[in-house]
């Protein structure tokens, strides 16, 4: 990685393979914060994966999500912290 920024050599990938003595991982490369972070966060206390989890997580978080003063949607609790 230290080498690729050094070259300023740009690379795109969707998936990539971390190794270190012992052990790898896959990854992918995205993040996601606001209303995504909150589908994922979600997903996951449901246990399994795929569009089903997926889905209902979507539909739950919408629920507690509102449309702010501005009308940008919000989460209702970032909203009370206000």
């Amino acid at each position: 990685a230290v080498r690729r920024l050094v070259e300023r050599r740009e690379v795109r990938f969707d998936l990539g393979l971390a190794r270190w003595p012992g052990g790898s991982r896959f990854f992918v490369t995205c993040a996601g914060a606001g209303f995504d972070g909150t589908v994922a966060a979600h997903a996951r206390t449901f246990g399994g994966r795929g569009t089903v989890p997926y889905l209902r997580a979507v539909i739950e978080t919408l629920r507690a999500w509102v449309r702010d003063a501005d009308g940008r949607m919000a989460d209702v609790a970032a909203l009370a912290e206000r």
